[in-house]
């Protein structure tokens, strides 16, 4: 006895179907057919079956539906006999047999039984199906009434013939005029077909046109097609009509075809030409046209994209690609674009022409060229420039080349402002450089708005200071141009307009806001004190101050630098120098604060201390 057990089985609980893996059941020399056993190994015992047929090497069916557990990977095993054996033999020929004899049985059941017939299938699956006597039955009684007269009888419910409306044979020929045509179309009755209309005026196709009509729901369509060759023919082009049974909406459609449209054939289209790729302008094309031989490429007013040649055309800049943006029918106004494409002088401009009068071309500016740019620009943005050292340069043209100052350079080397003023011609011989600080901060002092030098030579923050002289004539920064000075007697003086001395005691601190002139060993050359008008100490009650000046000597110093006066002992009241002026810095009202400037009195007087 042989046993055939190669591969794993695959088995579901009630399925008769068996799937092999690593199988081959069709082999001939396995032995593996219908009739032979199939042994299942199961828990503490085998499970026998019996093979109804062999589907393929890794299928078959059983005659029994598998009981088992369901799983993959099963053992299994097949009793066969010795290879090309007799029994084998019978065996194979008795299950072919037997299939045959089914299937044939099933044949007759379907053509002489009286209902379903149930077949089985090669892989043991059943399908039933009608029998020809139930067909017959079904069927019976369900096609019925009568055919149609002719190909354009419309009897409701007859049969449609070969030919039926034109479809198989040839369509309807009939003669309607336009008021005849639309209503016919319009019908709820007219069905789809095909036809032709003969009469001598259609609009809504074409005439002796075969033409098809389309019918859906209360919407139609038809369509004629035109064999005349000439353009305007009676029955030339193609049309197309449609719109709904209520004619509510008709639309006529003539399609556009190489009969009757004109294709471009030269650089320069004419009116109602097509436009070709390539030939309009360059257009759709990787080339462009060269610019006709015209002398001037403000004559050539073609739109689109042109080569044209400075050898040619005397008005470009230089040879290049001109477009062209003309809107008028007349030409007579638009603009012409020129670029300069090679990467050594690119360039980009632009001219406009109005009522024929041409323009000058205006270069647009580029991010990376030298350009001279001649109008006035305004940015309402920040400007950035980006660079190892950045800088601007301002220059005069009313200061000759060679002069310093002809050129005034700011910028940015590593971090730190410069401003340098130099020769027009870039050469560093003479000039002078203001450099500003990068390791602090602070404000830039201007003489006039928010500095000012004292009677000493020092400066000093300014907002507001009055500069007081000795005939009691002054010299204002600009926030303290509102203040007026005067003097009332030797060493009194009073400054209206203000309100007192400056809140911010950035000046000597509370005892500060006023600084005295110092002779050139830094001594003091006055004693200074500031009150009202009544001799206090507190100003008026208008914010007006008086200053007081008293002389000041040094007796303990040496005899050149005591500061004595003849006639002036120490403390008493003495007139500022002439040959300087006391500083004082006063608070002004709010008030809305004008440009900066310097104002200085237009008083002089030589009547000072002697």
């Amino acid at each position: 006895m042989s046993w055939y057990k190669t591969g794993t089985l695959t088995a579901t609980n009630g399925s008769k179907i068996i799937t092999g893996t690593g199988t081959q059941f069709t082999h001939p020399l396995n032995g593996v057919s219908a009739g032979r056993m199939l042994l299942l190994p199961a828990a503490g015992t085998v499970q026998i079956y019996e093979i109804e047929s062999v589907q393929s090497d890794t299928q078959l069916t059983l005659v029994s539906a598998f009981n088992g557990t369901t799983g993959t990977g099963k053992a299994y095993a097949i009793p066969t006999s010795p290879a090309v054996s007799v029994e084998q033999f019978a065996h194979e020929f008795a299950s072919t047999l037997a299939y045959y004899q089914q299937q044939l049985s099933g044949w007759q059941q379907i053509l002489t039984g009286a209902g379903n017939v149930t077949l089985t299938t090669p892989d043991g699956q059943t399908v039933t199906v009608r029998s020809q006597k139930a067909w017959d039955d079904a069927l019976n009684g369900k096609v019925t009434g009568v055919k149609q007269t002719g190909q354009f009888d419309a009897t409701a419910g007859s049969l449609l013939i070969n030919g039926a409306w034109g479809w198989g044979a040839k369509g309807q020929a009939f003669n309607r005029d336009d008021a005849a045509m639309i209503a016919w179309l319009r019908a709820s009755d007219t069905g789809s077909r095909i036809y032709r209309n003969d009469t001598s005026r259609v609009s809504y196709g074409l005439r002796y046109a075969p033409s098809v009509l389309l019918k859906t729901g209360d919407l139609w369509a038809s369509m004629s097609f035109g064999h005349e060759a000439v353009v305007g023919a009676p029955s030339f082009g193609i049309r197309a009509t449609v719109g709904n049974e209520a004619g509510t909406a008709t639309v006529i459609h003539n399609f556009w075809t190489d009969k009757n449209l004109a294709k471009q054939t030269a650089s320069l289209a004419t009116a109602g030409q097509v436009l070709v790729a390539g030939l309009a302008g360059g257009i759709g094309s990787n080339t462009s046209q060269v610019l006709p031989g015209a002398t001037l490429a403000s004559d050539h007013r073609a739109n689109g994209v042109w080569y044209a040649r400075s050898a040619e055309q005397s008005d470009v800049p230089n040879s290049g690609y001109l477009q062209n943006l003309f809107g008028n029918p007349s030409s007579t106004y638009g603009a012409q674009v020129w670029i300069d494409v090679r990467n050594s002088t690119p360039s980009y401009r632009f001219r406009t022409i109005e009522n024929n009068a041409v323009g000058a071309w205006h270069e647009l500016a580029t991010l990376d060229s030298a350009q001279t740019i001649s109008g006035l620009k305004t940015l309402t943005n920040d400007f950035f420039i980006l660079r190892q050292y950045p800088a601007i340069y301002l220059e005069s043209t009313t200061v000759a080349q060679a002069t310093v100052g002809r050129r005034v350079l700011i910028s940015a080397e590593n971090g730190q402002l410069k401003i340098i003023r130099r020769d027009g011609t870039g050469s560093a011989t003479g000039q002078t450089v203001v450099t500003f600080p990068s390791a602090a901060s602070g404000n830039v002092l201007v003489t006039g708005n928010n500095a000012v030098t004292d009677s000493n030579g020092f400066w000093k923050t300014a907002s507001p200071v009055v500069k007081l002289f000795a005939d009691g004539t002054s010299e204002l920064t600009s926030e303290a141009e509102d203040i007026t000075t005067e003097r009332l007697s030797e060493g009194v003086y009073r400054i209206s307009g203000c309100l007192g001395l400056n809140a911010d005691r950035a000046w000597g601190g509370d005892e500060g806001g006023i600084d005295v002139p110092m002779c050139r060993n830094k001594l003091p050359r006055l004693w200074v004190d500031y009150g009202g008008d009544d001799g206090s100490e507190q100003i008026n009650p208008d914010g007006s101050i008086v200053i007081r000046t008293y002389h000041r000597p040094h007796p303990d110093a040496p005899v050149f630098a005591r500061n004595e006066i003849e006639g002036y002992a120490n403390g008493d009241p003495i007139d500022i120098p002439r040959d300087t002026f006391i500083s004082v810095r006063v608070q002004m009202p709010e008030r809305e604060e004008p440009n900066p400037k310097v104002i200085h009195s237009n008083v002089y007087c030589n009547t000072v201390a002697s």
